[in-house]
């Protein structure tokens, strides 16, 4: 059976990023995602949620060119994910675990 992934490249390149950069903010996003894909089983709200918090994190602890560059990174995130955004609000994405 071949698995198919429809999505979450673009996401999924934002940790591995995050990781090889400061990897606590990494594990924060994973967490955050984790949180939000649990209460609202959007995997994409998810993701939105932890990348817009990520910035804030990293300026937080000390990291401002971090967080400069992972602000850029989110903003493509939210610009890849705009049709998602209408989707999420007029409850038509798909939700995890839905079929």
């Amino acid at each position: 059976m071949w698995l198919k992934f429809k999505g979450g490249k673009g996401v999924a390149v934002y940790i591995g990023v995050l990781i090889g950069l400061f990897w606590p903010a990494a594990v924060i996003f994973c967490l955050l995602w984790l949180a939000t894909a649990v209460t609202s089983r959007y995997s994409s709200l998810s993701a939105l949620v932890a990348s817009f918090v990520t910035p804030i994190f990293l300026w937080w602890f000390g990291h401002p060119a971090l967080a400069s560059l992972f602000a850029v990174l989110t903003l493509l995130l939210f610009y890849m994910h705009r049709e998602k955004h209408q989707a999420v609000a007029g409850r038509t994405e798909g939700r995890i675990g839905a079929k």
